[in-house]
């Protein structure tokens, strides 16, 4: 981690106790928000963020934005006196042990983190993951472009060549482990936002990861659907340099590859 000059750290905590947000400090400093956040909390130059620990890498910070991006979603509830910022991820029931792999993320970072599942028709349903925290929303702030109508507007906040190789593979990571899914000969991600299937389709080129987009005509008042495929001839590259930690995906997806020969090697999460 790049190491402060005593200018810059004084920079960092006069724009801090201004009340500006470390996404408005990273564009006029030019410092990376990690270390920006690691200072901060170094020195608890406020009580607004020290809470927070970054996730131990870029590639688990890449992931949890990325699923974000996929099965997320903010909202700011004023009921009565009380005013909490809700962070929630959403996923079909059948998926509670990905479920458990980010509520893991999400707790060393030092948040409370609530787990709540639905029914329909009697039969358990989705199940949701749920922390008030307005320190993480405003850490997701950072890195994704967050409108009112967040299904169609979301991406990532800058091009790609301003993350690391690491947070872009896990961005694609966990915006496959939520809003992928596996067919019978190739994995696919289906999404409304025309710019985020952009930052995918530039992740996978980057990668060297064969991919083809197309977009699904649903008329009236529903938005296209923008999808990316990687055909069957993409599969083991896909496997090897992204993979899924969501393991019904990633069972799926092995499935298909041992049909033609076995994966390499599958990177960690």
């Amino acid at each position: 981690m790049k190491r402060l000059s005593k200018q810059e750290l004084g920079l960092i905590k006069e724009l801090n106790n201004k009340g500006l947000s470390l996404r408005v400090i990273q564009e006029k400093t030019s410092i990376p928000l990690s270390t920006i956040q690691y200072n901060l909390n170094k020195n608890k130059t406020t009580k607004r963020i020290k809470s927070i620990k970054l996730p131990s890498s870029d590639f688990l910070i890449g992931e949890l934005i990325g699923a974000f991006a996929g099965d997320g979603c903010y909202y700011h509830d004023k009921n009565g006196r009380s005013s909490k910022h809700f962070i929630r991820y959403t996923l079909a029931y059948k998926e509670k042990d990905y479920a458990q792999h980010l509520v893991s993320i999400l707790k060393n970072m030092g948040l409370n983190v609530g787990v709540y599942s639905s029914d329909y028709k009697g039969e358990p349903s989705s199940i949701e993951i749920r922390t008030s925290s307005l320190r993480l929303l405003e850490f997701i702030k950072n890195y994704l472009c967050l409108n009112n109508k967040k299904t169609y507007s979301i991406r990532l906040l800058r091009d790609i060549k301003n993350y690391s190789a690491n947070f872009l593979l896990g961005f694609a990571r966990g915006l496959m482990d939520t809003d992928g899914f596996v067919e019978t000969h190739n994995v696919a991600c289906g999404v409304v936002s025309k710019e985020l299937i952009k930052n995918l389709q530039e992740i996978f080129l980057k990668m060297e990861i064969t991919s083809k987009l197309t977009v699904q005509k649903r008329g009236g008042t529903r938005k296209d659907l923008y999808l990316l495929r990687v055909p069957k001839k993409g599969l083991e590259d896909y496997y090897n340099k992204v993979g899924f930690s969501n393991p019904l995906k990633r069972e799926a997806l092995l499935s298909i590859i041992k049909k033609t020969g076995v994966p390499r090697f599958e990177l960690g999460s």
